[in-house]
């Protein structure tokens, strides 16, 4: 298994067990809607929820961005 893959594999868990975390309290305090909705986001496939998709990191490249408070103040 190459870097890339193992990485990824970690961040998957991670995400796997912060959701299970979460519908886990959902359903403790009784809030089902609320855990049913974060289940249909994470299990965007319900018939096949075995594939995920990695977008590749983005490099600075020096070109000037606008902050959401310029944005919002112009």
């Amino acid at each position: 298994m190459d870097n890339t893959t193992k990485i990824r594999e970690e961040l998957i868990t991670q995400i796997e067990n912060y959701y299970c975390q979460r519908l886990t309290e959902l359903v403790d305090m009784k809030m089902f809607d609320d855990a049913h909705s974060i289940y249909e986001e994470f299990a965007v496939d319900v018939d096949n929820p075995v594939e995920w998709f990695f977008i590749k990191d983005v490099e600075d490249d020096d070109t000037e961005t606008l902050s959401i408070d310029d944005q919002t103040n112009r």
